[in-house]
């Protein structure tokens, strides 16, 4: 159920959710990750977590809240109610819970990476939106600006000069404002469709969800490509969210990102726009 849940939402594609129905397999999957708290620990679960019940049972559910006047964890779970009917768990359902959040049968919590996701845009321009999006999630200014700046160089420019939104390449083959492309455009398009906006028509805020979800996610990646924009680049997304450097951190998006050979990037014009974005919607 759990799996289920996380595969309807896109996260055990992006590497976020671990498709198993095994609960000792799962819970290794996030110890071995650094997202695994057992309740000794103190640990407060959020919404999104996932419970485990491996001291007197094998279960797992999703919290849904977390009550602080009672110490209380509420759940939903499938799998739930009669196991001794034929065939097994015939008598089983998808429930309701709530525990006393250290209760013994609790072995503790996993909390998924998942990804930043934006409810409401603000700004005169895609490009200003954008930037404020990633800025709400956590960005500096200056990595915002630079992640800005490769979109400009990906997506193009419209009429009016800002960043294309339903930009698509002449062959057709990639699309959107990070141009995605091959199984990446496969999944976007899903994204796109299960979220009520369907390519050609989706909006500027489905898209940088998408985008948030690729950053935070299984696309942040070390590759050859990326090594020939220097081996400086090689850092974490949670590094990059903290650049001061507008130039280092454009270089370091298109390296970890972008992943393209450094001499197709045109990164001097990613870098200019990146430095305008800075100067029109940083330090408000």
């Amino acid at each position: 159920f759990v799996a289920y849940c996380g595969d309807k939402c896109g996260f055990v594609k992006e590497g976020i959710i671990v498709k198993s129905a095994s609960v000792s397999e799962s819970k290794s999957w996030y110890e071995t990750r650094g997202e695994f708290h057992t309740k000794e620990s103190g640990y407060i679960p959020l919404p999104g977590d996932i419970i485990y019940f491996t001291n007197n049972a094998s279960h797992m559910g999703i919290v849904i809240e977390y009550d602080e006047k009672t110490d209380h964890v509420i759940t939903i779970e499938g799998n739930s109610g009669s196991s001794a009917t034929e065939p097994y768990h015939k008598g089983s359902h998808v429930k309701k819970g709530s525990y006393v959040r250290t209760a013994f049968s609790i072995s503790g919590y996993a909390s998924p990476a998942y990804p930043d996701m934006v409810d409401e845009l603000n700004g005169a321009t895609n490009a200003e939106k954008i930037f404020n999006a990633l800025v709400s999630q956590g960005y500096s200014e200056q990595a915002a600006a630079a992640v800005v700046g490769n979109l400009y160089r990906e997506a193009g420019v419209d009429a009016s000069g800002d960043i294309k939104l339903h930009s698509v390449n002449p062959s057709g083959s990639s699309v959107g404002i990070v141009q995605w492309t091959g199984g990446r455009k496969e999944a976007f398009l899903k994204y796109a469709e299960d979220a009520g906006e369907p390519w050609p028509d989706t909006g500027l805020g489905v898209q940088i969800n998408y985008l948030l979800l690729e950053l935070s996610s299984n696309q942040w990646l070390w590759t050859a490509n990326g090594s020939e924009y220097g081996s400086d680049c090689n850092i974490s997304l949670a590094e990059f969210k903290q650049l001061t450097d507008v130039e280092y951190a454009t270089r370091v998006y298109c390296a970890m990102f972008e992943r393209c050979h450094i001499k197709d990037a045109a990164l001097p014009y990613r870098i200019e726009k990146a430095r305008a974005a800075y100067a029109s919607f940083g330090g408000k």
